[in-house]
């Protein structure tokens, strides 16, 4: 495996731990709450988690040329598309369920990918500071991800569950 790659596994499966050590904690306050903070609704955990599945699907499968996995809830959690209630959204097993799916196929492209490969322009045609190579899409997949952990760490706090 590429060095390189690898590194890059490893910054993206360190995003996905944070990530379910925050929503693992909030089993027992449940998924479907929509915690407010300084009078703004943020989002369900649920629509969180189905969000990363899409956006994992998005960032390192179709942004990297790779195999995409695809539901059909996708819709309801893609960029720009209106926010949807938590009962629009599928069970949640079936979002960890895609989610194992999406993250197994992603992780397996990545790890393939060369250094020239990385280099490349990303097939999503997405820029971050005038850098638009593969290689930064995937540290921008780990911003984004570690951006949604913060948001489901915040979900913690609010329903008075410690994290530390």
């Amino acid at each position: 495996m590429n060095v390189e790659a690898s590194r890059l596994v490893d910054f993206f499966e360190s995003a996905r731990k944070i990530t379910l050590y925050y929503f693992n904690k909030l089993k027992d306050v449940g998924y479907d709450r929509v915690p407010v903070a300084d009078g703004v609704e943020l989002n369900s955990a649920r629509w969180i988690m189905a969000h990363l599945v899409w956006t994992e699907n998005f960032l390192l499968l179709q942004g990297l040329g790779g195999e995409q996995v695809t539901f059909p809830w996708f819709s309801k959690v893609a960029f720009g598309t209106p926010l949807a209630k938590p009962e629009e959204l599928p069970p949640i097993e079936e979002i960890l369920e895609g989610m194992k799916q999406v993250h197994e196929a992603a992780m397996a492209h990545l790890r393939n990918l060369t250094d020239e490969q990385l280099l490349e322009p990303n097939l999503n045609n997405m820029s971050f500071s005038g850098d638009s190579s593969k290689k930064f899409l995937v540290l921008h997949a780990c911003r984004h991800e570690s951006g949604h952990a913060g948001q489901l760490g915040w979900h913690c706090k609010i329903a008075g569950i410690k994290t530390i």
